[in-house]
């Protein structure tokens, strides 16, 4: 899981790079923080679930 939305977030931060429409960027770079914290949030309780 930790993979695959490290490789999705990667993909778009590299893509991101060539989009102009700055108000889409933030709104991306807030999704972005997003999933990221969410998948911390995710791996935090699958951790305590097999401690």
């Amino acid at each position: 899981m930790k993979s695959a939305v490290f490789g999705a977030y990667f993909n778009v931060m590299i893509n991101l790079k060539d989009i102009t429409d700055e108000k889409f960027k933030l709104k991306v770079s807030g999704l972005l923080e997003e999933a990221k914290q969410g998948l911390a949030l995710v791996l935090a309780l699958l951790e305590k679930r097999v401690a």
